[in-house]
């Protein structure tokens, strides 16, 4: 393994919000789910994605749900109160459905606690 192999997974915070205020929904989305995977700093990241809840691409929010379903399995952890909402609406979404419901399953197993608040 060469010394900076891990760096190509990784994007520093001003190159990542200048990415996702990008507009490109390609290039928001791709760096939202690259920070879900490789930011240490969960909440921030859960932040970013939350905001990105009712953006008009579907890409981005099936990025949006994939980013919080991979920060509860990686993490262990999530603002599930203020994730649950965002998901529950994405699951009524049809263009994000499937991403949404795989998401819900992840934070459930991920944190133990209920998305829809059983």
């Amino acid at each position: 393994m060469r010394p900076h192999d891990g760096d190509q997974h990784r994007v520093g915070r001003s190159e990542a919000e200048r990415r996702l205020a990008s507009g490109n929904p390609t290039s928001v989305a791709s760096t939202l789910v690259l920070l879900a995977l490789n930011d240490p700093d969960w909440r921030w990241v859960q932040r970013r994605a939350e905001a990105l809840a009712r953006h008009t691409s579907p890409d981005v929010r099936r990025a949006v749900a994939t980013a919080l379903g991979s920060l509860a399995m990686i993490h262990g952890q999530l603002d599930v109160t203020s994730a649950s909402p965002i998901l529950l609406r994405l699951s009524r979404d049809p263009e994000v459905a499937v991403e949404a419901a795989d998401a819900i399953e992840q934070v459930e197993t991920g944190t133990g606690l209920s998305v829809s608040g059983d």
